[in-house]
């Protein structure tokens, strides 16, 4: 798809309170951010066991042995894409180039909860905590000692331990923060573990299955309701016959077409 521009959300909120004490005129148009010119837009979920480049790769350079005509007219009036993309390898290198990175799974809801690790706070907290105190009680002591040293100079000899305990908790204070941070960030960039049977081919098949057995749920009504052995026996007989021709296990055949949706 093609993005001329980013859509408008509206005004900013804003306190009515403020506005009428800075008298601010809402009838004005606040600052709007637009693109510099328009972008296309290329999405595309494809199966990739371990998220590493080359399987990416290796899917647009089959994208592009395929389908190259057509490429080369959708990305013809992209900037730098004459110019650098002459072949599969390079076309691959383009797009990768432009990826977005995402650390979204590809499907959208999980059957089980997922398993993430536990970030560990508590080192965090204690490490926050003790180097906290050392930095206020260093302060403390500090200024207690600038002011005991207005009536006996003898408290300055106390001065640099207490400076240097506040100094010290203060650094300490900061790597633990600087360390929590990039911790926090490091988890929040990685990907989300992979659901079970989340790759296309389970998907596929589980599409097929749907529309078979919803056929099969369908043409059974009477036998499923029937309260004679015959009944019964016909309903077992045929779901035998479902699984035997639609063979539930088995993720490659037979299964739905990619790219074809039907009821």
């Amino acid at each position: 798809m093609i993005i001329d521009d980013v859509a408008y959300p509206g005004r900013l909120g804003r306190n009515t309170l403020l506005n009428a004490i800075t008298g601010e005129n809402l009838t004005l148009a606040q600052s709007q951010d637009h693109l510099s010119c328009p972008f296309l837009f290329f999405a595309v979920d494809f199966d990739a066991k371990s998220g590493a480049d080359h399987e990416r790769n290796s899917y647009l350079e089959e994208l592009w042995g395929t389908m190259e005509k057509d490429l080369r007219e959708i990305f013809a009036f992209c900037e730098g894409f004459d110019s650098k993309v002459k072949d599969a390898r390079s076309f691959a290198a383009y797009m990768a180039s432009c990826q977005l990175e995402t650390t979204m799974s590809f499907n959208d809801y999980y059957v089980d909860p997922i398993n993430l690790p536990v970030w560990p706070s508590d080192a965090y907290k204690w490490g926050a905590v003790v180097s906290g105190v050392a930095f206020v009680v260093g302060l403390v002591a500090t200024l207690l000692l600038l002011v005991a040293a207005l009536f006996a100079r003898s408290w300055l000899l106390w001065l640099p331990y207490a400076f240097g305990l506040s100094l010290v908790g203060a650094v300490a204070l900061g790597l633990v923060l600087l360390a929590a941070y990039m911790s926090v960030m490091a988890a929040g960039g990685k990907p989300f573990p992979a659901a079970a049977d989340s790759n296309l081919p389970t998907v596929l098949k589980a599409l097929y299955l749907q529309r078979k057995f919803t056929r099969f749920a369908i043409d059974s009504q009477m036998d499923a309701a029937g309260t004679d052995e015959a009944s019964a026996k016909k309903l077992y007989d045929d779901f035998k016959a479902f699984v035997a021709t639609h063979k539930p296990t088995d993720i490659v055949t037979p299964t739905q077409p990619p790219g074809v949706v039907g009821i």
